[in-house]
């Protein structure tokens, strides 16, 4: 029996949602989509049967498919960030961040620094230092060649490392 047939020998009883419950079907559909046929393929027909909502709801909702596409991706990294952050203490970061917020701001007030939203500036910066941080770790023998290197020049001895000549 053909899917048409089908839905014409059972037909499925609509069920009444709110709106925030209709929103996360629909964007539970794309999500599944996306995942199944990947971005390009992911139609807005398609999306709705899996929903199982019709097309027009899903324009009722959503002004187009790239609103569409932005909210379930929106909604897939909140999941995430909940999922993973639960096991993660972030509130060194929160307080490192405001730290640094209110130091971009001390500057700005100073007029040492131009206007810019202090809080992307933070997590931009706290990103950067963590970035190289994680560089040396994984790299202590260039980080120990930059520490000595100074020292053995100044001394014009080599500390711990054997000379080229």
């Amino acid at each position: 029996m053909s899917s048409p047939d089908r839905a014409l020998a059972h037909p499925r009883r609509r069920q009444r949602l709110d709106e925030a419950q209709r929103r996360k079907q629909i964007i539970a559909g794309c999500i599944q989509v996306v995942a199944e046929h990947g971005y390009q393929q992911a139609s807005l027909a398609l999306i709705a049967e899996v929903a199982g909502v019709s097309k027009g709801l899903i324009w009722h909702y959503y002004s187009d498919r790239d609103t569409l596409m932005e909210q379930a991706a929106v909604t897939t990294v909140a999941q995430l960030r909940n999922r993973v952050g639960a096991d993660i203490d972030l509130t060194y970061y929160e307080e490192t961040y405001q730290a640094q917020e209110q130091l971009f701001r001390r500057g700005q007030a100073e007029g040492s620094l131009r206007e810019f939203d202090t809080r992307v500036m933070a997590v931009t910066y706290q990103g950067a230092v963590d970035a190289m941080l994680g560089y040396l770790e994984s790299h202590t023998d260039t980080l120990s060649s930059l520490l000595i290197a100074p020292v053995a020049d100044r001394s014009g001895a080599s500390i711990g490392c054997r000379s080229a000549g």
